[in-house]
């Protein structure tokens, strides 16, 4: 009876460490796909387009859009993209309230997209056009300063049986160089 117990507890801390590794998993696993994308996007403007490859959101700054130079002599960008936050959690809370569902899934998004209109037409709904790179984010900051771009994911995770009250949270930061 004993051991029962025993085995109990161990499996429920393993739970909450299978949990714990879940939201640090989830930023890294964003970090990579945006680092690689971000490495050759470019501050230099798309003089077939006239405007700049790389934006930054005003305020909150939870927002950035780029492009990349296809081929050395910068005749061919690839599509606009964006990167991000989509926070359905008003309250902070992580746990879904009144009108908290935006977009009437039955989950609390609080998510990074990676966003891109991949055939053209506008409208976001191709397959790949819409892509979630991390979960349970709070905040997403993108500031950019001499060419060096730095980005900071703030996350939290209810963890333990059931979404418990414990609460995890994580913070990564990382930097890109965007001089080209």
């Amino acid at each position: 009876l004993m051991t029962g117990g025993v085995l109990v507890n161990a499996a429920r801390a393993w739970d909450q460490n299978d949990d714990r590794t879940a939201l640090s998993a989830s930023m890294r696993g964003a970090e990579e796909r945006m680092y690689i994308e971000l490495t050759h996007a470019s501050l230099e403007g798309n003089p077939a387009i006239g405007v700049a490859a790389l934006t930054l959101a005003a305020n909150p700054g939870n927002t950035i859009s780029f492009q990349r130079p296809l081929d050395v002599a910068g005749a061919n960008w690839s599509p606009v993209t964006l990167y991000r936050l989509r926070n359905e959690d008003v309250d902070a809370n992580l746990a879904m309230g009144v009108a908290e569902d935006a977009d009437n899934n039955g989950i609390l998004d609080r998510v990074i997209e990676r966003v891109v209109d991949i055939n053209g037409d506008g409208l976001l709904t191709g397959n790949g056009e819409i892509v979630v790179l991390a979960r349970d984010i709070d905040n997403v900051t993108f500031t950019e300063a001499d060419g060096l771009l730095t980005v900071t994911m703030v996350g939290r995770r209810r963890i333990g049986e059931s979404g418990g009250d414990v609460i995890q949270a994580d913070t990564l930061s990382f930097t890109v160089n965007v001089s080209n």
